[in-house]
């Protein structure tokens, strides 16, 4: 597998509606943007979220940066810098018929 196989990634997807459920607080309905680029001759893709609370308001609420990148065996790393302090490093694997499934380490 290449980022070849990954193209169909990139781009910017926006969310209708979705909706935020937590146990400790109340429920949230907000919208998200996901951007993903490649930058030129890179052997990985550029990750931005962003979420507001709604089209009208516009408020931010949560971002976070990272990258996308392919780690040997048809492995699949996603990287992650959120905007509260935490960083993430999730891994899966990729197959013909799975595009990717993560597992947060």
């Amino acid at each position: 597998m290449s980022m070849n196989n990954l193209q169909w990634l990139k781009g910017t997807w926006k969310s209708i509606s979705a909706q935020g459920i937590y146990p400790t607080i109340n429920s949230f309905k907000y919208i998200e943007t996901l951007s993903i680029t490649q930058p030129k001759n890179k052997p990985y893709f550029n990750y931005l979220s962003n979420t507001i609370n709604n089209e009208e308001i516009q408020q931010p609420m949560h971002c976070e940066y990272g990258f996308i990148r392919l780690l040997p065996n048809n492995s699949i790393c996603l990287q992650l810098a959120h905007n509260f302090g935490v960083n993430t490093v999730e891994k899966g694997v990729l197959s013909d018929v799975v595009i990717f499934v993560l597992v947060v380490i």
